[in-house]
């Protein structure tokens, strides 16, 4: 991480921040654009509009594709940026694929429906829970790739479609 990344201003107002540089902002502007689209996908599934809010997630998918490469090009990752990318992931990759399955295809089964939706997105919480542990034991700053097994590299995005695949036996 950078000894530039946004500190508290210890002389300003509780909450003040100082400058923030545009390289640590322009990243997480995408990360939170990103999560807009997840939520939007929700609302969309809400509204029966399956398609469009399919669109949604994977506009979420190339935006958490970019945020992250950006970050790095303009060296503006910091810490912040990493734990807003992962709960960006999990609403995006986690909740709203399960609830979009569960309001497309499960919704029929009742509470085992929904119980297959919660364990995706449960899996999902916890595998990036997971991958954040890893990178705090490490020595790998943040952004940077971990040397992990490949099942624990696997991005959230590849998640999303899991559930369609439980749907399709259901």
């Amino acid at each position: 991480m950078d000894e530039h990344a946004p500190q508290l201003n210890k002389d300003a107002d509780a909450g003040s921040f100082r400058h923030v540089p545009a390289r640590y902002l322009w990243p997480n502007l995408l990360t939170l654009l990103a999560l807009c689209s997840g939520i939007t996908a929700i609302r969309l599934g809400i509204e029966q509009r399956y398609e469009l809010a399919v669109g949604a997630v994977m506009f979420a998918i190339v935006l958490d594709a970019l945020d992250g490469r950006l970050a790095r090009l303009i060296k503006g990752t910091s810490r912040f940026g990493a734990e807003l990318d992962s709960l960006a992931d999990f609403v995006n990759f986690g909740v709203a694929p399960a609830i979009l399955i569960y309001l497309w295809a499960l919704n029929s089964m009742r509470p085992l429906g929904w119980i297959v939706a919660l364990m995706h997105a449960i899996c999902c919480a916890l595998r990036l829970a997971r991958f954040n542990v890893a990178l705090d034991d490490g020595a790998q700053p943040h952004g940077s790739p971990p040397s992990l097994p490949a099942f624990q590299r696997r991005q959230a995005p590849h998640s999303p479609w899991r559930p369609c695949i439980w749907a399709s036996w259901a």
